[in-house]
């Protein structure tokens, strides 16, 4: 008996032996030298592979360091590299001749995305050219007839510590990268549904992304279909449910994308969702203007369109967005309902409308995605918005005006490679309105500057003393049409207590944001009545006094001055009428002395 436990513990030590030496008696060299050239022929790209190693607790095969190799027309260095990649079959097909991957796990991979100047991807060009020619290899020749393989099924994905890096010049910005990328995704097999976890790291943002839910296949589809989807998004304390659903029985089911006329569902909703704490410390800086040139592509003329590129997605996907609370600027955008449809490569806005500053804001619109220049249009309305809270939100500089305002506006223009809003506003096209009440415009007073100016042009002295901190007023409406940059103000009047103010002109949009407005201020009857009344008579309309005045400077710095030329001719012809009035009444010495006084009065002397 003691015998027979020695020989069985020696043949079991043997097979354990035999185990443990076969990854290294079996040499899988000759596998590589066969089947590589197939995989670059598929590829259309040079496929660079180190070592082939076995193992057999469990039974797999791993591939280490590997690398798919760029189109040469997007440059010399790897589209995709790798430490690592297992392979581990199952075990009961493989058996019956079928090979079937239990798990695929990918170790340390890296994917390189390019994007020339002429909208085309670096991946758009995979299998669709030879890879360039390489020596042959010694060993068995690879297979080069029979019936195509059939692709193996795939039932566990794994990828450890990835990264993503996004090149496109034309943004004009640095590259964007996503690194320590974990992805688990099981049961993923047609017909059933698969279970995604996963995680990622976006440069822009401080905050990890975190992926978890059920994506559901469709039972007959090459390539796989997506019949729908329950997912949860965290993007840092936020957190976004996403479900898909196809928009009509049958479109997935049939193993097809969605074709014209069919499409998807897509639900988003969020209790809070805040940007801030993802941007929060970010290091990204913004690229220089001057960079948005890479945009033009050096064969085109500058004047041309740019080139339209391919639809990102097929048939119709109807997107409904429901949002709690969303965190920018340091402020809360409330009750955020977005409801729209992408088609072909343009974002159609149908309604979005959300709390903003103690108002509420409704907006829609069309984005086209498929052009490099992003053209958009659309329409926007706001009520009751506290302009003082907006400012703060949006703008760097100290608020320029307060007050409640209600706004409309119709507009369209480009929003560039770059998603920037400042370059943006360069292309805007359209027509605005904006009304304001119970508010001031901060930085001047408008009556007192006019009152002092007009003092010091007449030698008469006024109690009014000018108020640097504000102008109130009860009203204030802006009527204006948008153009490269420029808002040409048709109407813009201002009701106060102390004065009413007609004016037109033009301001900038694009810092220094220039002034340049003509206006017809009418002073009150109180503050009229503190000038002479020979003044007064000249320059009075129903007992106010009426003084034309520029409006220059910048928003930021506004100068205020009357139209002192203007100001001359208009009181010139007053004059003239006076002359005539008097000679029909036959007081010619009294019209003398009265136009010595008036003239000494308005020019100071």
């Amino acid at each position: 008996m003691k015998r027979f436990v020695w020989i069985a513990g020696g043949l079991c030590a043997a097979a354990l032996l035999l185990v443990l030496l076969l990854p290294v008696l079996i040499d899988l060299e000759p596998l590589k030298a066969r089947w590589l050239p197939v995989a670059e022929r598929a590829l259309g790209r040079q496929l660079v592979v180190g070592h082939i190693r076995l193992s057999l607790l469990p039974v797999g095969v791993t591939l280490q360091q590997i690398a798919v190799m760029d189109d040469p027309a997007f440059g010399d260095k790897p589209f995709f590299t790798a430490e690592a990649v297992t392979v581990r079959p199952a075990l009961w097909p493989l058996l019956h001749r079928q090979v079937d991957i239990a798990a695929l796990t990918v170790t340390n991979p890296s994917v390189t995305l390019i994007k020339r100047g002429d909208g085309r991807w670096n991946y758009q060009t995979i299998g669709s050219s030879a890879p360039p020619d390489r020596p042959p290899a010694a060993g068995p020749a690879a297979p080069s007839s029979g019936p195509p393989m059939a692709t193996p099924a795939l039932n566990a994905l794994r990828l450890i510590n990835g990264r993503i890096t996004v090149h496109d010049p034309r943004a004009g910005s640095p590259p964007m990268a996503a690194d320590r990328i974990n992805l688990s995704v099981t049961n993923l097999r047609l017909g059933e549904t698969v279970v995604v976890n996963g995680s990622v790291h976006v440069s822009a943002w401080t905050a990890p992304i975190a992926l978890s839910g059920r994506i559901r296949l469709a039972a007959a589809a090459a390539p796989a279909v997506i019949t729908d989807a329950d997912l949860r998004v965290g993007l840092g304390r936020s957190d976004l449910h996403v479900v898909v659903r196809p928009d009509h029985e049958g479109s997935a089911a049939s193993g097809s994308s969605p074709a014209s006329g069919s499409g998807w569902t897509v639900r988003v909703e969020s209790k809070r969702l805040d940007l801030d704490d993802l941007t929060a410390g970010s290091a990204q800086t913004a690229a220089p203007a001057g960079a948005v040139a890479a945009a033009v592509p050096a064969n085109r003329p500058a004047g041309d369109p740019p080139p339209s590129e391919a639809a990102p997605w097929p048939g119709e996907v109807a997107v409904d967005v429901t949002i709690g609370a969303l965190h920018l600027h340091q402020q809360a955008i409330t009750d955020v309902h977005g409801s729209g449809r992408m088609t072909g490569g343009a974002v159609h806005i149908d309604t979005l409308t959300a709390k903003v500053a103690g108002g509420t804001v409704e907006a829609r619109g069309t984005v086209n995605l498929a052009r490099a220049d992003r053209p958009f249009d659309g329409t926007v309305a706001a009520r009751s918005v506290d302009l003082e809270l907006l400012q703060r939100a949006w703008s760097a500089s100290e608020p320029r005006m307060t007050g409640t305002a209600t706004a409309s506006a119709a507009m369209n223009g480009t929003l560039g490679a770059r998603w920037d809003w400042r370059e943006a506003v360069k292309t805007l096209e359209g027509e605005g309105r904006v009304d304001v009440r119970d508010g001031a415009i901060l930085g001047v007073d408008l009556s007192g500057t006019v009152t002092q100016q007009l003092h010091t042009l007449i030698g008469r002295a006024v109690s009014r003393t000018a108020d640097r901190g504000r102008t109130p007023f009860s009203t204030a409406t802006a009527v204006a049409t948008l153009r490269e940059g420029i808002a040409s103000i048709g109407s813009f009047q201002v009701e106060s207590d102390d004065f009413s103010l007609s004016a037109s002109g033009r301001v900038g949009l694009t810092p220094p944001r220039p002034l340049g407005l003509k206006a017809e201020m009418r002073l009150s009857k109180p503050i009229s009545r503190q000038f002479d009344k020979s003044a007064v008579s000249l320059l009075s309309d129903g007992g106010r006094l009426a003084i034309p005045v520029l409006i220059q400077g910048t928003v930021a710095e506004p100068v205020v001055l009357p139209d002192a030329k203007l100001l001359a001719r208009r009181t010139g012809k007053r004059l003239n009428q006076r002359v005539i009035d008097e000679v029909m009444a036959d007081k010619a010495d009294q019209l003398r002395q009265t136009g010595k006084s008036l003239f000494k009065e308005l020019l100071g002397k």
